[in-house]
């Protein structure tokens, strides 16, 4: 996994305030540019109204109305921005008006990480009908849409200590294990596979840890544990001999997972939409790492790979 250029979804919510927190904390550990951008939505500021047509009173006086708002929020995303640079130095804030969903997949192609704050769908401190009625999750809606490896911040998180991998065992992608192990050792993270099976899989889950070792030597000292999802396997296996097991829930790890894009839908690996999943996420975060990336990386290293190849060509027929 790339992280060469670290994009933040900038907010004036608490969760975003912590997102920024990890992107700066990462940018640091990694090396990488860390952008933030904030996006001024005038067009919903405009539909909170439902005033398309005059009723009993006048249009004019919703459209002044509009305007002090979009005003307030020009001056707050400046402020913002300015706040934004003056805490986190050496960062950039950018400041744009739009759909804050499209404003931030526009720029998929230039960063390798976007990271979001997401506040939880509901809380010990919301109603849920009120909730339920204005509530827009920009986060929700990146983890459908956004292409890249999306990391999503929804509470405060303490220095991280492991990297938990879910996988599932009907659906191995050991390119995306692979590039998870090299995630954990750049962050200095100890890794750890989380195998979540349904039962569809033909191996019995006492075999499967042992295989694995066997097949896949890179995973000879990491900790594997095998999870039955809805009671499809009985007797839960951990590389650690226990007799059942749950998955770790600490707030400690960093949790990743691989995400597919069917159709029009981005599914997690428990086969619900990514969007879903996150909706009944409870830890402080979970990285979406969509497949298809690790197509596009795998094309480029191999395009790398055939340009040496043919930089040794020229030079042997040069000689």
């Amino acid at each position: 996994m790339k992280t060469k250029s670290i994009l933040l979804a900038l907010s004036g919510s608490e969760q975003s305030y912590q997102a920024a927190q990890v992107a700066r904390n990462l940018a640091q550990k990694t090396g990488s540019k860390l952008v933030a951008e904030h996006v001024v939505d005038v067009k919903k500021t405009w539909a909170m109204f439902g005033c398309e047509r005059a009723g009993l009173v006048g249009s004019g006086m919703y459209v002044s109305a509009y305007e002090l708002i979009c005003k307030s929020l020009r001056d707050l995303g400046s402020k913002l921005a300015e706040k934004f640079e003056a805490v986190f130095p050496n960062t950039e804030c950018l400041v744009v008006e739009g759909d804050p969903l499209n404003e931030l997949c526009r720029q998929a192609d230039d960063f390798d990480l976007l990271v979001v704050g997401h506040r939880p769908l509901i809380t010990e401190h919301t109603d849920a009908h009120v909730c339920g009625d204005f509530r827009y999750s920009l986060a929700e809606h990146l983890a459908n849409s956004w292409s890249k490896p999306l990391l999503v911040v929804q509470g405060e998180c303490k220095a991280w200590t492991k990297l938990r991998i879910l996988v599932s065992v009907e659906h191995l992608n050991f390119r995306f294990i692979d590039e998870s192990l090299k995630f954990a050792n750049m962050l200095g993270l100890e890794p750890r596979l989380v195998c979540l099976a349904s039962g569809g899989h033909e191996e019995p889950a006492a075999k499967l840890l042992p295989n694995l070792r066997s097949s896949h030597p890179e995973l000879a000292n990491v900790g594997i544990d095998v999870i039955g999802v809805g009671g499809a396997v009985e007797g839960h296996v951990t590389s650690d001999d226990a007799a059942y097991a749950e998955i770790a829930a600490s707030d400690l790890d960093l949790f990743v997972l691989p995400t597919e894009q069917i159709g029009d839908r981005r599914l997690s690996v428990l086969g619900i939409p990514a969007k879903t999943f996150l909706q009944a996420w409870t830890l402080p975060n979970v990285l979406f790492f969509p497949e298809e990336n690790l197509e596009s990386t795998s094309a480029e290293l191999s395009k790398q790979a055939q340009f040496s190849k043919d930089q040794e060509t020229a030079a042997s027929h040069s000689r």
